[in-house]
């Protein structure tokens, strides 16, 4: 395993040098950011690259497992005083989606911009990985809240992948879970001149969307 630190100005730069010393491609290397640091008029990256480290892989929910997921939701939702509530737990594509039913308090438990819903799925992921000792790539959704926020973030990556067409640039996202970071990749691959990776260790990690590389 091969792994390197480089400082740039940007992620992208940084990684570029990397699989130019190495003849490797984005595929074959994970990246963390070490630290960032802002100037008046620039950042600076430093970054930890690494050659073919493993990387987790789907694991499928056995029916105690189901039962311990929706255990630990009901539990949270509880401390949460949220009650009335109803619990689905299915795997579709990879994916371990748990539908929760307030009867009534959704846009409660959704919060604003979404941020109790996020914050739900991140602790769920943590907590139940460390329980199951097995990735689970969870995601939980309320009423519609989940197509509608995957609509937003196509036409949003979209209106990115434009603007960065014609300037020489990057994009880093917030952290995001791994069907996010997917459909970023997805609908950037459409662009020719336009690249994805993800920078960052655990199951939620950042996306560099970039057309330096």
């Amino acid at each position: 395993m091969i792994t390197a630190r480089k400082t740039k100005n940007t992620i992208s730069e940084a990684v570029l040098d990397f699989l130019k010393e190495h003849n490797v491609s984005l595929k074959d290397i994970n990246i963390n950011l070490i630290s960032e640091k802002i100037f008046t008029n620039k950042k600076q990256y430093t970054v930890e690259i690494i050659k073919r480290q493993s990387i987790n892989s789907f694991s499928s929910l056995t029916e105690n497992d189901k039962q311990t997921l929706k255990t630990l939701t009901e539990k949270i939702l509880t401390e949460m005083y949220f009650n009335n509530f109803n619990i689905d737990i299915h795997q579709e594509h990879n994916y371990v989606f748990l539908k929760i039913n307030t009867n009534g308090k959704d846009g409660l438990l959704i919060g604003k911009n979404g941020q109790n819903i996020c914050s739900l799925q991140y602790l769920l992921s943590i907590i139940i990985d460390k329980k199951l000792k097995k990735h689970i790539p969870l995601i939980v959704n309320i009423d519609s809240y989940y197509e509608k926020h995957i609509n937003y973030l196509k036409n949003r990556i979209k209106e990115i992948a434009e603007k960065l067409i014609n300037e020489k640039a990057e994009y880093i996202t917030e952290l995001l879970p791994p069907n996010e970071r997917k459909i970023i990749h997805e609908e950037i691959a459409q662009y020719n001149s336009l690249k994805t990776f993800s920078v960052g260790k655990g199951t939620y990690k950042k996306v560099v969307i970039t057309s330096l590389l």
